[in-house]
């Protein structure tokens, strides 16, 4: 092979020395790279150049061979012939070797460029460098002799550059074997080459795009397949890249296998393979040098007898006759045997115990409520696990399985517990709200819950105040308006706790005792300061219309002027509030209900104050034939007269017949439902209602003293009476008085005897009585 020589002209000032291809080439024919060089060296001036004298003298040069000796003929070098393929390498040109050239200089292009770019080489063969898929490219080569001989260049010859078809992928899908390689720049269609193991010749398919499916197998065969790139036009012919490495596929899909621990050994299993008539299986211990092989016909392999904590390795493939399947990859697990859960009720959860197991390092506990879709999982280091988040009358499902986690080589997992089942108590709901009387804790019944236990403290106390009931609220008395308290509460069973509910809070707002005047026409209310409250709400309703209005304000009086009694009845109810920005507001219960209705009562027994009976008998004896003299015990006389006057105002007929006993109007009142008992029924009574007295708690349907009427009432704290202020038409006897027998106001204190031993034993209700 003869070697690569680069030519150059040296330069010196403005003399240039050139050794041309036509004058004949230079030739370093010494077999050492040592013994190749030579030196020129060039002093270039006027005085030591002559005309007749030759540029560079013979002893310029070191380690050259001899001129030809004088009268030898010199040949011009061929031409040398040109050929070009797109092989594996890339487009290339090969030659002709001639035997007088000294080496070759290749000038090629493509079909954009206009000028040509060479390279020079010893060989009879290149790569042209830098192309591109899809161009066409134009090439000649010319031969250069040693001696300074011209060659001659060969016939221009060119070629569209194809590129080879790369990255084939062959997969066979169980029916079919499908062919994917890149797809080629430039290439119009491509060209398969098809054998069977066995076949001696190729069978040829073309397609036009990067994929082809061949159909034609048989199953359990190997397939050999390549691909080239094809740019095919009728004017320029055709272009062929070079082919693709041979690819190969047996028509037995690779099976991917898996592993799982069992409770009598490793389970193999894997998918089944189209066309497998059994399947070879591999397996060994990490001790073991050496593989023990079982086949079956199955898709799945039980290992017994293995020992737990020990690695183990398997690998699977399919075999039809003498065809084989590519070996799955190697999976490994590390045995791990199963453990067996005792499950027990504590007093606030539930305790899993079991037996270790050789190689764990961990146990997973699985966890199910009954009724919910998925489990909740935990992990124990031991060999047992407490669970405190259960919910009461609620069955709950275990399992628990062995674990052998590290760093390196993942994570191996025992087969599952037999599943344990526990009974608990479930969680119950609860609610606080304000009550007049205090605070009222609620909460949703527990599915066999015995009683449950209430614990309550107050923000600023340092311990819980406990308390059992078998009822499903819990009244708290002894709570103080504008305090914040928590609550908790929990299900006791028959030997088990269920779970604390979530802790609630609420501040106490007592209650806002709401008066009704009427000084003019326009109510006026009033109510008593709440601690703790920082604004109150006032509900306002009319009769006979539907809807409400809300009313706030920060004071304890309000008046009502766009609420003349000329235009209807109307009912208010107030509560006090504490109202925070990150807090949020606690409200107050609700009061008793104040109305117009009652206030107009109320104006009109005011009205009565200071008269006499006399126009009350007259009153009485004109609208019946009783006949009441002046001397009559005449409280029931005046009680008959003004709700037969208020009936008239608010054009209700006979509320009540006349009579002039006190026990005649109870007993009417009863009759509907308006009668309430002052120590049992825990009726709050109002401006407006009635009362009467007798020497008895729970007197019958004779034996009362008294009656009257209620102006106004008194609370404590937490809304329970303890003054009724009144307007009676009174009677000698009762006040201990000879004179004092007219229409005033008196005070009683329920369930103390006044100086009569007499007690405010019921009350009437005014809105009943007039329904």
């Amino acid at each position: 092979m003869k070697r690569l020589f680069w030519i150059a002209p040296f330069v010196v000032l403005s003399v240039f020395y050139i050794f041309p291809f036509s004058a004949g080439a230079l030739e370093v024919a010494s077999t050492t790279e040592a013994e190749s060089k030579f030196t020129i060296e060039i002093e270039t001036t006027a005085a030591n150049v002559a005309d007749n004298e030759a540029p560079l003298g013979t002893d310029s040069f070191e380690n050259t061979e001899p001129p030809e000796e004088p009268g030898e003929a010199v040949e011009k070098p061929a031409a040398p012939a040109l050929s070009l393929l797109n092989s594996a390498n890339g487009l290339t040109a090969l030659w002709t070797d001639i035997n007088e050239a000294s080496y070759y200089v290749v000038y090629y292009k493509s079909a954009f460029n206009n000028g040509y770019s060479t390279l020079e080489t010893g060989d009879t063969t290149c790569v042209i460098p830098e192309t591109e898929s899809g161009t066409l490219y134009f090439v000649k080569v010319q031969a250069v002799s040693r001696y300074e001989v011209s060659g001659y260049e060969s016939v221009e010859k060119s070629l569209t550059y194809i590129a080879r078809a790369g990255n084939t992928e062959i997969n066979f899908n169980g029916s079919s074997n499908v062919c994917v390689w890149n797809s080629v720049g430039g290439a119009n269609k491509y060209q398969i080459a098809k054998k069977k193991s066995g076949d001696k010749a190729f069978t040829y398919f073309t397609t036009t795009s990067n994929t082809f499916t061949d159909k034609n197998v048989v199953k359990a065969n190997t397939y050999y397949y390549q691909v080239r790139a094809v740019y095919a036009t009728a004017d320029n012919g055709t272009a062929y890249g070079a082919w693709s490495p041979v690819s190969s596929v047996v028509t037995l899909a690779q099976t991917n296998a898996s592993l799982v621990n069992k409770s009598n050994g490793i389970r193999a299993q894997w998918n089944a393979v189209n066309g497998a008539a059994r399947y070879a299986v591999y397996y060994r211990s990490s001790d073991d040098t050496k593989w023990t092989t079982a086949s079956t016909t199955n898709t799945f392999y039980p290992i017994l007898n293995a020992k737990s904590g020990k690695l183990y390795y398997v690998q699977v493939r399919p075999v039809n006759g003498k065809v084989s399947g590519k070996y799955s990859k190697v999976k490994a697990i590390t045995f791990l045997g199963r453990p067996a859960v005792t499950l027990s009720n504590a007093s606030d959860g539930v305790n899993l115990s079991w037996k270790s197991v050789d190689g764990a390092n961990k146990y997973q506990i699985a966890k199910k409520k009954n009724g919910a879709s998925s489990y909740i999982y935990y992990y124990s280091t031991g060999t047992a696990f407490f669970d405190r988040d259960v919910y009461g009358n609620t069955a709950y499902y275990y399992q628990v399985r062995a674990v052998y986690e590290t760093e390196n080589s993942g994570t191996a997992y025992g087969e599952w517990s037999a599943v344990g089942t526990i009974l608990r108590l479930v969680q119950p709901s609860v609610s606080l709200s304000n009550k007049s009387n205090g605070m009222r804790v609620e909460w949703s019944r527990v599915a066999g819950a015995v009683k449950y236990a209430v614990y309550i403290k107050a923000a600023s106390a340092s311990k819980w105040q406990s308390a059992t009931t078998a009822n499903n609220y819990y009244p708290m008395f002894t709570v103080k308006s504008g305090v914040l308290y928590y609550v908790q509460v929990r299900a006791i069973g028959s030997g088990a706790y269920g779970p604390f509910s979530k802790p609630k809070s609420l501040t106490f707002i007592g209650p806002a005792n709401l008066n009704l005047s009427m000084p003019n026409s326009n109510p006026v209310l009033s109510w008593n300061k709440v601690p703790g409250a920082n604004k109150y709400q006032i509900v306002k309703t009319k009769k006979g219309v539907s809807g409400y209005e809300y009313i706030y304000t920060t004071g304890t009086s309000y008046v009502d002027k766009a609420a003349a009694v000329s235009n209807g009845f109307y009912s208010y109810q107030i509560r006090a509030m504490y109202a925070t920005e990150d807090k949020g507001t606690a409200y107050g219960a609700w009061s008793v209900a104040a109305t117009t209705f009652r206030g107009t009562m109320i104006k009109q027994l005011q009205s009565q104050t200071g008269n006499s009976n006399t126009s009350y008998v007259k009153y009485i004896n004109s609208k019946s034939g009783i006949g009441v003299t002046a001397s009559f015990e005449w409280c029931a006389e005046f009680a008959w007269c003004m709700i037969d006057q208020f009936a008239a105002k608010v054009k209700i007929k006979d509320p009540i017949k006349p009579c002039i006993h006190v026990s005649e109007i109870a007993m009417q009142a009863k009759a509907k439902g308006a009668l309430k008992s002052a120590y049992s029924s825990g009726y709050i009574p109002k401006p407006g209602d009635l009362f009467t007295t007798s020497f008895y708690k729970y007197p019958g349907s004779d034996g009362r003293l008294h009656i009257g009427f209620v102006e106004s009432v008194e609370t404590n704290a937490n809304g329970q009476v303890t003054k009724v202020h009144t307007i009676e038409g009174n009677f000698n006897w009762e006040n201990q008085s000879s004179i004092n027998t007219r229409v005033s106001r008196n005070t009683w204190v329920p369930g103390k005897e006044n100086a009569y031993s007499a007690i405010l034993c019921e009350y009437i209700d005014l809105e009943k009585l007039f329904s």
